[in-house]
Order: structure tokens, then C-alpha cells, then sequence
């Protein structure tokens, strides 16, 4: 399957199904798991933001929590994150990940729909499709409406669901959409739901054993990949 990926390229889908953080903003490991490390080191826990991305990108937070401070209450640790996240995004704005414009701006050129599938809440979703994704255009603008969040489907990512009911909103059949994502789950998740995955990311054997996919360590190697 990897070869016929690498043979008809975007020329196979009718949609292409984009994670958010640290797939289309640079927010995975400089806020998300950086936050979540901050936490965590105040019950004695002491991991680093890469060690948490790595392991849980693409997961609901409390599923981090709950494996990561098992004695902890995770509703408490989700508000705290949630609480602080909101006030990064508040002051600042996340670095694009590089490429993923020229990327949306060729898939709109091309008539290919695009949706948002993320582990994060509605209103976190929200916030970076009104943060600009090159100089003068906001996220929002390619993505309009088309965006599900895990808090709308029974189950989240590892599991296929929000690939799935991305692929239903879109009016797409499942075996013509596409995943990009940087974490393990949207692997899983998407090779679950039938759909071919692009990995952006360091790649291992976990992987490397699934069909249907194809890794790459840089953005610009992926977004190349797919337009030239």
C-alpha cells in the first residue's frame, strides 16, 4: 500500500483530514506538553515536552493525566492546563508548521475538501482557525465549518471515530481521504477508519508495521511530497 501511495499521490482523494496541533500550528510541544510537563512536575513527576509528545500527541488530555499522575485527579489537571492554554493563545499566536499553506492552498486550488479532525476541545479549535496560518490568511479560511472536535464523537483518537465522522460531514467515502498527523494516534486512528496516513514525525517500528502509511521527519518533505 505504500507504493500505491507514493503512485497516485493526491490524485486517489477527495479529502484530506488534518490534525491540528503540531500538524497544521506548532503548538503539540511548545504549549501542549509543555504545560502538561509544568503540571506534572508539581506532584513530582518529571518528564520532558518530547517525551509526552512522542508518546501521547493527538490524545485527550486526561487520558495523558490519568496514565501519566494515576493518583491524581484528572479533572482538576485538565482545568488547570485548559486554563493556561487559553491564556498563551489569549497573548500570543502559534507558529505555523512550515509548508501547510502552500499545502491548503493547493488542495483548494485542486477542489479537494479539507477537514479538521483534533483531540482538543471546540472552542480551543476555534481559537487557532482565527490565527493566521501565513502573513495575511487565517486558518478559518480554508477550513470554514469543517472541523470536529473529540468531545463529539463516543470515542476519541486512537480510536477511528472522529476520522470517521470527519469523512461523513465531508460527503467523502473513507478509502478516499487522506490523514496527516503527528502523533501515533492519528495513525491508528486513521488506518482504523480505512483511510491512508501521512506521519509527520520520527518514525519506529510500532509504525513502520502499519499499512497505509508513510513518514516524514520534516513538514516540507511531506508538503513536497504530495504537490510536486
Amino acid at each position: 500500500m505504500k507504493t500505491e501511495i507514493e503512485k497516485t499521490k493526491l490524485s486517489k482523494y477527495k479529502a484530506v483530514i488534518f490534525d491540528l496541533d503540531g500538524t497544521l500550528f506548532d503548538t503539540q510541544t511548545p504549549i501542549h506538553a509543555t504545560i502538561e510537563c509544568s503540571i506534572l512536575k508539581k506532584y513530582g513527576i518529571i518528564l520532558k515536552p518530547e517525551e509526552i509528545s512522542k508518546r501521547f500527541a493527538g490524545m485527550p488530555t486526561k487520558k495523558v493525566f490519568q496514565e501519566l499522575a494515576p493518583l491524581e485527579n484528572p479533572d482538576i489537571l485538565f482545568k488547570e492546563k485548559w486554563d493556561l492554554v487559553r491564556d498563551i493563545l489569549c497573548n500570543t499566536s502559534p507558529e505555523p508548521i512550515k509548508g501547510m499553506f502552500d499545502l491548503l492552498s493547493f488542495l483548494k486550488e485542486n477542489k479537494i475538501k479539507v477537514s479538521i479532525a483534533s483531540a482538543s476541545p471546540r472552542w480551543y479549535i476555534e481559537i487557532l482557525l482565527n490565527k493566521k496560518i501565513s502573513e495575511n490568511v487565517l486558518l478559518e479560511n480554508f477550513f470554514q465549518k469543517n472541523y470536529i472536535s473529540a468531545e463529539e464523537v463516543k470515542n476519541p483518537k486512537p480510536f477511528p471515530d472522529v476520522f470517521l465522522e470527519s469523512a461523513f460531514r465531508l460527503g467523502v467515502d473513507s478509502e478516499k481521504c487522506l490523514v496527516i498527523g503527528d502523533g501515533k494516534s492519528d495513525v491508528f486512528g486513521g488506518v482504523s477508519a480505512g483511510m491512508d496516513v501521512l506521519f509527520l514525525g520520527d518514525s519506529d517500528e510500532e509504525i513502520e508495521q502499519c499499512e497505509n502509511v508513510i513518514s516524514f521527519s520534516e513538514s516540507r518533505e511531506l508538503v513536497s511530497f504530495l504537490i510536486n
